[in-house]
């Protein structure tokens, strides 16, 4: 390879984009993998709303929006559980917040291994293949886009052959 490209090109502009696209890939593979895993095991149960709670949350673009969490009661595993859990989120454009109140029931996805860690559950079945989530959407497109990148750097610094 030493022959095929200048003196340290290789390492700077090829390796350094192939570590930060393994490193990537690997995040987003356990990133989906953790979500998987909780999906499948996941069980449902019904929680009580003791109290919503409102903070305000600032978008991009410098408008106010209101983040809704709720203050959860729920029985898992044998145990009573009060946690606090996001709801929604409402921006600052005029959009109604459609508000649970104190009192009502909400469906929760609990880990049996770990029964604090929750997820408000979809309306049928959770899914066994959830979608990616942000994270893992993340990570793939900065993987690919280095791998990517990478194969650019290699074929217009390698010479054609013939």
């Amino acid at each position: 390879m030493g022959a095929w490209f200048p003196a340290g090109y290789f390492r700077r502009h090829v390796l350094l984009l192939l570590g930060i696209a393994i490193v990537s890939l690997a995040f987003a593979t356990w990133s989906y993998a953790d979500a998987t895993a909780f999906a499948r095991r996941a069980l449902i149960t019904t929680a009580t709303i003791e109290e919503v709670l409102r903070r305000p949350a600032y978008g991009v673009d410098g408008l106010t929006g209101t983040a809704i969490s709720a203050r959860v009661r729920y029985t898992a595993g044998g145990e009573e559980i009060v946690k606090v859990i996001p709801l929604s989120h409402c921006d600052g454009a005029g959009q109604v917040c459609f508000l649970d109140k104190p009192g009502d029931m909400i469906r929760l996805a609990y880990d049996p291994g770990d029964v604090g860690r929750t997820a408000l559950a979809p309306r049928g079945e959770p899914p066994a293949w959830p979608w990616p989530g942000l994270r893992t959407g993340i990570g793939l497109l900065v993987g690919v886009v280095c791998l990517v990148a990478a194969v650019i750097n290699v074929v217009t610094m390698r010479p054609i052959r013939r």
